[in-house]
C-alpha cells in the first residue's frame, strides 16, 4: 500500500504541469490557428476539456476546498466526457468532412448535454466520496455509471467508424497519418476503459489520474500529427 501511496503522490503531481500543458495546447488551437475550421475548433475544445478535467481531478484531491469533494468528483465525469464528445466530432472532420454529417453532430450535442444535465440529479453517479489522500474511494450508482459507460463506448465507436472509413479511403500522406491517429485513440479508449470506467466496479478507489496520463499522450500525439500537415 505504501507503494502505490507513493506512486498515487508522484502520478498527482505530474498531472499538474499536463494540466497547464492542455490549456496551453487549447489556447494555440482555438485562437493562434483558424479556429472557424472545424478541425481545429473540436480538437481544441477536446483538448481545453482535456485541461479541465485534469484540473478537476487534481482538485478533488486537496481538501478544505470551497468547492466540495463530491461535487469536484462529479464534475469529473462531465468534462471526461465532453473531451470524447469533441474527440468524435473531430473524427467526422479530420482530415475532411463527411457531406451529411450536422444531424449526428447536432444529436450527440443533445445528448453529451443532457448528460452534463444529469449532473443535476443528486447521486446520479456518485452516491458518497471519501478522500484518504492519495486514494479516493467512491460509491457509485451503477445505473449512472453505466448509462454513462455505454454513451462512452458508442462515442468511441463512432469515433473508430469515422476513421477507419477515411482510412480505407484515403491514400498518401493521410492514410499513414490517419493509421497513426487510430492507434493512438485505440490506446487512449482501452486505458481509459480499465483505468477510468471498468476499474469502478471493481476497485473502491479511483484510477482515474491514471487514465488522465493516456488521454493526455494521445492527444498530444494526435496533436503532433495534425501540426505535421497542413490545414
Amino acid at each position: 500500500m505504501e507503494i502505490l501511496k507513493i506512486i498515487f503522490t508522484t502520478i498527482l503531481i505530474l498531472d499538474i504541469p499536463l494540466a497547464i500543458a492542455s490549456f496551453i495546447f487549447a489556447y494555440i488551437l482555438l485562437f493562434r490557428r483558424d479556429w472557424k475550421n472545424p478541425i481545429y475548433f473540436n480538437f481544441g475544445m477536446a483538448t481545453l476539456f482535456l485541461g479541465l478535467w485534469i484540473l478537476v481531478t487534481i482538485l478533488t484531491y486537496i481538501q478544505n476546498l470551497f468547492l466540495s469533494t463530491y461535487f469536484l468528483a462529479t464534475l469529473s465525469f462531465i468534462f471526461g466526457l465532453w473531451i470524447l464528445h469533441y474527440f468524435a466530432i473531430f473524427t467526422y472532420k479530420y482530415p475532411y468532412p463527411f457531406k451529411k454529417d450536422s444531424n449526428i453532430i447536432f444529436l450527440l450535442y443533445i445528448i453529451t448535454s443532457l448528460f452534463t444535465l444529469s449532473f443535476l440529479i443528486p447521486n446520479f453517479y456518485i452516491i458518497n466520496v471519501e478522500l484518504r489522500f492519495p486514494f479516493l474511494y467512491e460509491e457509485l450508482n451503477l445505473i449512472g455509471l453505466t448509462l454513462f459507460n455505454i454513451y462512452f463506448v458508442i462515442l468511441s465507436i463512432l469515433s473508430f467508424k469515422n476513421l477507419i472509413y477515411k482510412y480505407l479511403n484515403s491514400t498518401g500522406l493521410h492514410r499513414v497519418q490517419i493509421k497513426k491517429i487510430i492507434i493512438g485513440t485505440a490506446v487512449g479508449v482501452i486505458a481509459n476503459i480499465i483505468f477510468s470506467l471498468s476499474s469502478y466496479y471493481f476497485i473502491p478507489y479511483d484510477f482515474t489520474i491514471i487514465g488522465i496520463l493516456f488521454t493526455f499522450g494521445v492527444l498530444m500525439y494526435i496533436y503532433s500529427i495534425m501540426f505535421s500537415s497542413n490545414y
